[in-house]
């Protein structure tokens, strides 16, 4: 807080103000990611990993647009600053604000920080120099160039480390808008002034000294280069799990999301992973219904998902957001169709699910116990396993454990 509030006193009282109020009214926090260990600890709550987006003003009752917290009064400033800043910076009246590590609040802090000290001054500067030219019109964030970025990312200096996100955003399924975080924070090009990258940045996080677990929460599958594979393949800390986004199972509707690859491309690069690690959990997301999407296509995305093997599928029916080029597209799927392929793709989850766990009765795997519960002790496998044991067993230790059998959602052991 005094290093936030040394570049912005009204950033670090909202943040404050935020947590003081988190902490006594909390009951469930909305996120699209899983929270911080510092949200965790200020709260003492339930938390949810779920996603809801939208700010209703107090004064006016207006819906202003970004993430918001149920289960307490909206008061989360922060984003609420961050988003009208954006709305000035943008031009526009609706701005979301959503940086990669979901709830983490001092991300937020610091990606306002970065557009109302860094990003909106370096454009003034460019608008400047182009009112010599009558035929220029003035930029705005999405007319950056990547050589703009670059030099943004030099006047950020070391803070590109403060988020890390692997996806540059902007696809038609996240809406028409320029991802600031990712292009500040963007893992892809991180280092590009020192001739570094992701796989260099994982390997250097494996030699931390008493580090017995690093899982890479989600990543694209164009971010799966050979040097990071082989970064994997060598690594005894990297964890045996996956989570690579298909977001759908079709070329036809890969193609109208604006995917950066094809079946082919997926295929193969998940034939790749396989080849490396032989009994990877490999966890997914699809978008079901999205504009376009028949019945057939439907299909086509369970047949991909089956044949792929996923361990678990993130299901997620697709929602119309104002604004967006996905909006604009023909042959919108009606809500109770999508409902009905989302539940119907959920099943095909849990017989996926239940296979992949099935592969290990008999085997022992190593569990971390991260909670007790009822005479039971809960944790994860290196593969992502959830272990049931029937014994009470100190938190945040490893045990050796055979599997058993499988009672959904988790695999009993002892």
């Amino acid at each position: 807080l005094d290093l936030i509030r040394g570049v912005s006193k009204e950033i670090a009282d909202s943040l404050e103000n935020e947590l003081t109020s988190q902490r006594s009214k909390l009951k469930m926090i909305a996120s699209e990611n899983y929270c911080s260990g510092a949200v965790r600890a200020c709260t003492s709550s339930i938390i949810m990993d779920k996603y809801a987006e939208g700010y209703v003003d107090d004064e006016n009752g207006k819906a202003v647009g970004h993430r918001y917290y149920s289960g307490c009064k909206n008061n989360d400033g922060i984003e609420h600053l961050g988003a009208k800043w954006a709305c000035e910076l943008f031009g526009s009246e609706y701005a979301y604000l959503q940086p990669h590590s979901g709830s983490n609040a001092n991300l937020i802090a610091y990606w306002a920080i970065l557009m109302a000290k860094v990003i909106e001054p370096y454009i003034r500067k460019l608008n400047e120099v182009s009112k010599e030219s009558t035929t220029k019109k003035e930029k705005t964030v999405k007319d950056l160039t990547r050589e703009e970025w670059n030099e943004i990312r030099k006047l950020c200096k070391d803070q590109r480390l403060l988020g890390l996100s692997l996806d540059s955003g902007g696809h038609l399924t996240h809406g028409d808008r320029t991802n600031i975080s990712s292009q500040i924070f963007d893992c892809y090009f991180y280092g590009v002034d020192l001739d570094t990258n992701f796989a260099h940045l994982l390997k250097e996080l494996i030699k931390i000294k008493g580090l017995k677990r690093l899982r890479i929460s989600s990543i694209e599958a164009t971010e799966l280069t050979d040097e990071v594979l082989k970064v994997i393949k060598e690594s005894n800390v990297i964890v045996d799990h996956l989570h690579i986004p298909l977001q759908a199972g079709s070329d036809e509707i890969l193609k109208a999301m604006n995917r950066k690859y094809d079946l082919a491309y997926f295929f193969k690069k998940i034939e790749d992973i396989r080849k490396i690690r032989p009994n990877i959990s490999i966890t997914t997301d699809v978008i079901v219904g999205f504009p376009g999407e028949t019945r057939e296509l439907f299909e086509k995305t369970i047949e991909t998902c089956r044949k792929l093997e996923f361990a678990k599928i993130h299901v997620f029916p697709y929602s119309e957001r104002k604004g967006t080029k996905a909006i604009e597209l023909p042959n919108h799927v009606d809500p109770s169709e999508k409902k009905s392929r989302a539940r119907e793709l959920l099943l095909v989850s849990k017989e996926l699910e239940i296979a992949y766990a099935e592969k290990f009765i008999g085997k022992t795997e190593e569990v971390l116990i991260e909670e007790n519960k009822d005479d039971y002790s809960l944790g994860h496998t290196s593969n992502y396993l959830h272990v049931k044991i029937p014994r009470t067993i100190k938190p945040n230790t490893f045990v050796s454990v055979t599997i058993k059998e499988i009672e959904y959602p988790y695999c009993l052991g002892e």
